[in-house]
């Protein structure tokens, strides 16, 4: 009996293995694809209704910022401190002004990191400045060179504020500035 309980649930679960494979042919994804979960279309439903009772709850919340930031000057600041800009498109059109800090030796990691942030500054329309904060003994040439060469190829004003230590490498990444304090 046993065996014959195997045996049905082989054939039960090629089944629709061999139903796709007549409709469409052999391949090899078949085998490896398995549904994780089944809903609904009531719970699918469901689902799209919290979406759009949370989108209505955020769009509420905005504008109850809103209206509070227009009342009260102090009350805009410190919203303005906290992140929140009146409406999320004005936000992104807003002007900029990015700031970098290097702090520490330059080496390959900290240099990856540093360039692409200065990549995401460049491509980023509403940043209209970049200021540079160098506080570093300087370090690696190679990475020292690798963050000059990305602060080269911005069109926008770069300005340097050097602290405590910015020697070597870190007055080096500094050269392409307009201004170094």
């Amino acid at each position: 009996e046993d065996a014959k309980k195997s045996e049905g649930d082989k054939e039960a679960t090629s089944t629709p293995r061999k139903k796709m494979e007549a409709k469409f042919g052999p391949h090899e994804s078949f085998t490896k694809f398995t549904a994780t979960d089944a809903i609904s279309l009531a719970k699918y439903k469901q689902m799209l209704n919290k979406k759009d009772k949370m989108e209505r709850t955020r769009k509420q919340f905005n504008n109850t910022l809103q209206k509070m930031s227009e009342t009260s000057t102090a009350t805009e600041m410190i919203l303005s401190a906290l992140g929140w800009v009146p409406g999320e498109a004005s936000s992104s059109k807003r002007e900029k002004v990015a700031v970098v800090t290097v702090d520490g030796t330059i080496g390959s990691s900290l240099s990856y990191e540093i360039i692409r942030s200065l990549r995401q500054i460049r491509q980023d329309k509403s940043v209209k400045c970049m200021v540079l904060r160098v506080d570093s003994p300087g370090g690696s040439v190679t990475s020292s060179e690798a963050i000059l060469e990305e602060i080269k190829l911005f069109d926008k004003p770069v300005i340097c504020s050097m602290s405590n230590a910015a020697a070597s490498g870190g007055y080096y990444i500094a050269m392409n500035s307009e201004k170094i304090f």
